[in-house]
């Protein structure tokens, strides 16, 4: 059942009926963004040592590297994974080949060398995933939102400023609660089109970083660059400091105000 509050009007007999429950579909679907980000977060994290053991492999074009370009596994190698100095230096003062072979895959075992390149794919397809949700959830707590600010009698256009002035004083006023939290329409109306515009931000960051861990798993729009020069679509090559990075840069989520986000999703109906 839908759930309303009236506002009596001022300046006439009518009233407003408030969709309630808008906006405890907005909060729902924010909670939504919220736990795919950590999803994502999980399995990003995961990623950068996956993609080391995977290249880890001496060989560079069988076990651990089948789903990479020979190119990757040499540039990794290059990098100190497999042949910097001090592993060369470890590889010859080693007291057995076995202890050897072991120094050359950067200190991993032969079967999680083998076992790397499904890891990381299941770890790629988790943040593509994640992503994905993202997108979807924030669409769907925009369209709740909608709802919401039009059940308050106002407009829907850009910037918040403009909403808040097409609404009438007494809706405005209004005391609305979400579970225990009783906030006025206006201030709902800000609190949750700040929260919207830092996701819409955040997301922008995360879809990003799943097309570039992507390119591991198959091309996607965000992972395919474009050669003016040339015309010519190429993935991005995978790297471990990048990955590492990308880990990062998601777990900051420096476009995210953490505070308002808490009061927001915390919220229980």
């Amino acid at each position: 059942m839908t759930r309303h509050l009236n506002a009596s009007s001022s300046s006439s007999s009518d009233e407003l009926e408030i969709d309630v429950d808008a906006l405890a579909a907005t909060r729902a679907a924010v909670r939504g963004w919220r736990d795919a980000h950590a999803r994502g977060s999980t399995n990003l994290d995961a990623a950068p040592e996956l993609f080391r053991a995977a290249t880890a492999n001496e060989r560079g074009d069988e076990t651990g590297t089948s789903f990479l370009s020979r190119s990757s596994a040499e540039d990794a190698k290059q990098n100190g994974v497999l042949s910097g100095s001090a592993v060369a230096r470890a590889v010859a003062s080693a007291p057995s080949p076995r202890v050897a072979a072991f120094l050359r895959r950067g200190n991993f075992h032969a079967s999680e060398v083998a076992a790397a390149p499904e890891l990381f794919c299941e770890a790629a397809q988790g943040v593509a995933s994640a992503a994905k949700t993202c997108r979807e959830s924030l669409e769907a707590a925009r369209a709740a939102f909608d709802v919401f600010v039009a059940s308050l009698g106002g407009v829907v256009v850009d910037g918040v400023s403009s909403v808040v002035d097409s609404m009438p004083t007494n809706a405005l006023l209004a005391v609305i609660p979400l579970g225990d939290d009783l906030r006025t329409a206006e201030q709902w109306v800000w609190l949750v089109t700040s929260v919207l515009e830092a996701l819409a931000r955040e997301t922008e960051v995360v879809n990003e970083v799943a097309g570039y861990v992507g390119g591991a798993a198959g091309p996607s729009a965000s992972a395919v660059e474009t050669s003016a020069a040339e015309g010519e679509k190429k993935l991005e090559p995978l790297d471990f400091e990048k990955l590492a990075g990308c880990a990062e840069v998601w777990r900051a989520r420096a476009f995210v105000d953490e505070a308002l986000l808490r009061v927001l999703v915390d919220a229980e109906a």
